[in-house]
């Protein structure tokens, strides 16, 4: 099963053109939440990879299924063939479990959320119809979460002097060992990180931070060589830190750190000055490639 989280509206958009050219046999369920219940939902990660395994052990991490998660929190399957009946079981699984704990305790109204099943071969116009309205759903967040950023934004990046900027090359350029940064939040996946990089080299610098604003502040201090950097942030995107970076420091050497490798992520990211990108789950091979490319400034 692919999981698509990042673009999920535009990958899914980009699934029915492919689909509608022969839709014999094709189906979607969905599981819309609540207005202003998916929202909640989208924004907290450890609910939503929650939500992710309890659809994969449902109904089982088949090829033949392709899970979309949109920016409202709806969830959309897509699948050919023999529907997996356990499908049907979703909707009380995922309200019984995510509400279980804080939500409850904090007297916040449960998530709820309601199933709908297509056939596309015979219910491909009324699909469309009901993707529409999460489109528009998701666009209104959308515009929610811009108007919200402008403010954070400013707080998140720091005013630079140009002796910061300056420093950041004297930094390098004293020490003889790799220095290396991590801004990613998932704790599993710093272990993982924090593993493969001591076992590629060890005698490398290690630097973490689990957030953008403590990320962008460590990076100034620490002027790592290479920074591994995760798009979703809890209160920044890696996009726009890549683009602050870039811009104040001309020797940035940042892989963005990714559960998918979306065209469009991809290429905004190379624009936006990215050396790379390494796609989750990791693989040592990916990491010695790039290791093998990189060199403390020092030396």
């Amino acid at each position: 099963m692919q999981v698509y989280t990042e673009y999920a509206e535009e990958q899914l958009a980009a699934k029915l053109k492919r689909v509608q050219l022969s839709v014999i046999g094709w189906w979607v369920a969905s599981m819309d939440p609540k207005d202003g219940h998916g929202e909640r939902l989208f924004r907290d990660k450890k609910k939503l990879k929650t939500a992710v395994s309890i659809i994969k052990e449902t109904i089982g991490d088949e090829e033949n299924i392709d899970l979309y998660i949109c920016t409202n929190g709806c969830f959309i399957l897509i699948g050919k063939g023999v529907r997996n009946k356990r499908i049907a079981l979703l909707k009380d699984l995922l309200e019984s479990v995510l509400n279980e704990g804080d939500d409850a305790d904090a007297g916040k109204e449960p998530l709820t959320f309601t199933n709908v099943f297509f056939d596309l071969s015979s219910e491909l116009d009324v699909f469309y119809k009901f993707f529409a309205h999460i489109l528009a759903k998701c666009e209104v967040i959308q515009d929610k979460k811009e108007n919200e950023l402008l403010i954070p934004k400013q707080n998140l990046f720091p005013a630079l002097e140009r002796n910061q900027i300056e420093t950041l090359n004297t930094l390098r350029l004293r020490r003889q060992n790799l220095s290396v940064m991590c801004i990613e939040d998932d704790r599993t996946t710093i272990s993982l990180l924090r593993q493969l990089i001591g076992s590629i080299n060890n005698t490398a610098t290690l630097n973490f931070a689990d957030n953008a604003h403590a990320g962008v502040n460590l990076y100034f201090n620490v002027a790592p060589d290479i920074l591994f950097l995760d798009i979703n942030l809890p209160d920044g995107s890696g996009l726009e830190i890549l683009e602050f970076l870039h811009s104040n420091d001309k020797q940035n050497h940042t892989i963005m750190l990714t559960a998918e490798s979306s065209v469009q992520i991809v290429q905004k990211a190379l624009a936006l000055g990215a050396k790379g990108f390494v796609k989750k789950p990791f693989s040592r091979k990916q990491f010695d490639d790039i290791f093998k490319k990189i060199k403390p400034s020092g030396r």
